[in-house]
């Protein structure tokens, strides 16, 4: 497989260079097609923080590009996308995906959207949004509208401001209000899904909470996410476990959809996937995992 012959490559390339490689600690010959997540009956979403994308070159973009056609979902949501030359070479891997790539975020990380081009999907338009607005947004978020089943849906995807502090704090609590306000101003009776690294815990006090404006508006806004949040940091998406920071949020049009057996909400360990595990994946790909919803409509 295409993917276990890129692993051996890179660990010949890594003694070459005289790094230490990563220790195998993963279950005995798991199967990659376990990582499909995508079915004709559902529209998959995915966020993904790719870290410095590329952090490792073609090596990286050549894993990815196989992951993603191994998880076959219908939208990737990418932060940390560096290189724009890498990520028109990931697009061009991908047989049948399109994708956009944002500008002017800071320190030149921006977001991108990939879609796959399927006979259920229709591409409306990518805009970016509140491209003045530094302080909330360092990263301006992207959001895609498109037809699923001659469905109209909107993706924003975002990465807020990172770090601890008062201030850091005050700026994605601002992000979060105007992105809850922009929804019921202008999407108040349409399909709506907010993904993206928010670089912060819904588990936080309510006093001290950055997210009070979708957790205290439950008639509106649920975080997809919210039992991963609280439960077993197996499943936690940033650091092999740290803390959970990509999250995923519907508006009250998907209510119904997301409560249907066959909707889902996860965080993707591609890392028990992977010779060596989170070492590996950490190294080469990122220090996030992915998080998916699967809406069956």
């Amino acid at each position: 497989m295409r993917l276990i012959y890129w692993i051996l490559m890179i660990s010949l390339f890594l003694a070459a260079c005289g790094v230490d490689q990563p220790v195998n600690n993963i279950d005995d010959n798991p199967d990659i097609s376990d990582l499909t997540i995508g079915s004709d009956e559902t529209l998959e979403i995915v966020t993904w923080n790719l870290q410095t994308f590329p952090k490792l070159q073609g090596e990286t973009v050549d894993l990815v590009a196989q992951l993603i056609s191994e998880m076959d979902a219908d939208i990737i949501c990418l932060q940390e996308i560096e290189d724009n030359a890498a990520f028109i070479d990931l697009n061009t891997q991908l047989t049948d995906w399109d994708g956009y790539r944002g500008s002017g975020a800071a320190y030149n990380i921006n977001l991108a959207i990939l879609y796959k081009n399927t006979a259920d999907f229709q591409l409306e338009s990518i805009e970016e949004l509140f491209t003045n607005e530094w302080y909330a947004f360092p990263r301006s978020p992207l959001k895609l509208e498109f037809l699923w089943n001659n469905e109209t849906f909107y993706v924003i995807t975002n990465h807020l401001k990172a770090s601890g502090g008062d201030d850091n704090e005050a700026r994605r609590r601002e992000a979060c209000q105007e992105l809850h306000d922009y929804i019921l101003t202008e999407l108040p009776d349409e399909n709506v899904i907010i993904t993206g690294d928010l670089n912060d815990l819904i588990t936080d006090p309510v006093d001290t909470n950055v997210f009070n404006p979708f957790l205290l508006d439950p008639d509106n806004f649920v975080f997809a996410d919210y039992d991963i949040a609280y439960g077993s940091a197996l499943y936690w998406s940033w650091n092999n476990g740290s803390s959970h920071l990509d999250h995923i949020i519907i508006s009250n049009e998907l209510f119904d959809e997301f409560a249907n057996s066959q909707s889902s909400i996860q965080t993707i360990r591609i890392d028990d996937y992977l010779d060596g595990g989170w070492s590996f994946y950490d190294v080469f790909i990122s220090d996030h995992r992915p998080v998916a919803i699967t809406l069956h409509l």
